[in-house]
């Protein structure tokens, strides 16, 4: 079974934006979450796994947070591809090396967390001691 265009754009405004679905669903529980809590991963966590699964490793590491009110990502109308507004920021690498090759939109800052979705980066992000990982709004995630 395959997701319509407009069931992927209305899916991901409400996980990212939390606009909701007229009748279909919403974003009014009584706390709705603010933000998404973006893991990184160097290799996909895959659908069983959660916030930790190959999760990466550097020292000094962080998950981001990023708002979920509209001002965070941008989703194209035409195409259903979530883009980030600005620049994400990682803690830059204090040591350690590889990549990341997965992006995953969960609900924790810390621990095993709920995994939402995951996707592959492009360009794959290369870990670099002293080198600020980023997403761009040029990056490209795409549905694992």
């Amino acid at each position: 079974m395959n997701k319509t265009l407009a069931f992927r754009i209305a899916f991901l405004k409400l996980l990212l934006n939390g606009t909701p679905l007229a009748n279909i669903w919403d974003n009014a529980a009584s706390s709705p979450k603010t933000s998404i809590v973006l893991s990184f991963h160097s290799s996909d966590p895959g659908t069983t796994g959660d916030q930790t699964t190959n999760e990466v490793t550097y020292g000094s590491y962080a998950r981001v947070a990023v708002n979920r009110d509209g001002t965070g990502w941008t989703i194209d109308p035409t195409t259903g591809i979530a883009t980030p507004t600005t620049t994400i920021l990682l803690v830059a690498p204090t040591s350690g090396t590889g990549s990341i090759t997965h992006v995953g939109l969960g609900r924790d800052l810390t621990g095993a967390g709920y995994l939402f979705y995951t996707g592959a980066i492009l360009p794959v992000i290369v870990i670099t001691v002293g080198r600020q990982p980023q997403i761009t709004t040029s990056s490209q995630i795409t549905e694992s």
